[in-house]
Order: C-alpha cells, then sequence, then structure tokens
C-alpha cells in the first residue's frame, strides 16, 4: 500500500487540483486519508481503480 500525496494525485491524474476536491466532492473520486493535523494523502490503489473505472465506461461507450 502506497499513500499518494495531492501533487503525486494531480501528476498520476492530470487532473488539476480544483477538479480533484470538485469531484471528491460530488463522491466521484475517493476521499483523502487525514495522516496528520495538516496533512492529508490518498490511497494510490483506490486512485488506479477510479482510473480505470474511467477507462471502462469510455470503453463501455465506445461500444454502443
Amino acid at each position: 500500500m502506497k499513500f499518494l500525496r495531492i501533487r503525486d494525485v494531480i501528476a498520476k491524474t492530470g487532473l488539476p487540483k480544483a477538479s480533484v476536491y470538485c469531484a471528491i466532492s460530488k463522491g466521484e473520486f475517493p476521499t483523502q486519508l487525514q495522516l496528520s493535523d495538516r496533512c492529508v494523502a490518498w490511497d494510490e490503489d483506490e486512485v488506479e481503480s477510479w482510473m480505470k473505472n474511467c477507462l471502462a465506461v469510455r470503453d463501455a461507450n465506445l461500444t454502443r
């Protein structure tokens, strides 16, 4: 298991910071873990699952 900081999430997904937090508020992106009072991170497996789901949705739409 590996935790990703916001800069890593941005680099991995290509999403800007504001879009990450907007998607979290809509329930469309994995929520962050509070590591300390001023430190949050994301589970890398959850972020990668979200990315795989994006590809699956795209592929499903292509076959329609």
